[in-house]
């Protein structure tokens, strides 16, 4: 068998490569922070007023809670990507590196959610909503409900 009929059975019927890969690709090329420094600096939980000014600035909001708690309330302007899916693919797929992001997840949490989007090249994180949901008690202006 010649090496381009090899290499024709091999890659038959492949998925197409994910965007982020090749953006990926051209990341590990350069010198960048650990994973642990970057997540030491990200692991930083802003106020909700200096969340808000994240969000106007144009940082991309992704709830990490499962489908369900999403439904029932969330924050306007997020997008659900939950932990328990195909996460870092999903990100990959729809998030803008060039955007920093800011999480909300279950309360312990954050560090998987940082460490999975650190993994596939998202080393610009701004910080999680701590405490989850429960913050924006306090600010129910930015908290959208279902059928609303």
């Amino acid at each position: 068998m010649s090496r381009e009929r090899f290499i024709d059975i091999v890659t038959a019927d492949q998925p197409d490569t994910l965007a982020y890969f090749t953006y990926d690709a051209v990341l590990n090329a350069r010198e960048r922070p650990t994973l642990e420094q970057a997540l030491e600096r990200e692991l930083a939980p802003p106020t909700l007023a200096r969340l808000r000014e994240l969000v106007d600035a144009g940082a991309q909001l992704v709830d990490t809670r499962d489908p369900p708690g999403f439904a029932g309330a969330h924050m306007r302007g997020a997008v659900n990507i939950g932990l328990d899916g195909s996460y870092a693919t999903w990100c990959g797929t729809i998030l803008d590196h060039e955007r920093p992001v800011v999480l909300i997840a279950e309360p312990g949490r954050e560090v998987e959610a940082t460490t999975r989007l650190g993994r596939i090249g998202f080393d610009n994180i701004a910080g999680y909503l701590a405490g989850g949901m429960q913050p924006l008690d306090r600010a129910p202006e930015l908290i959208e409900l279902p059928g609303g």
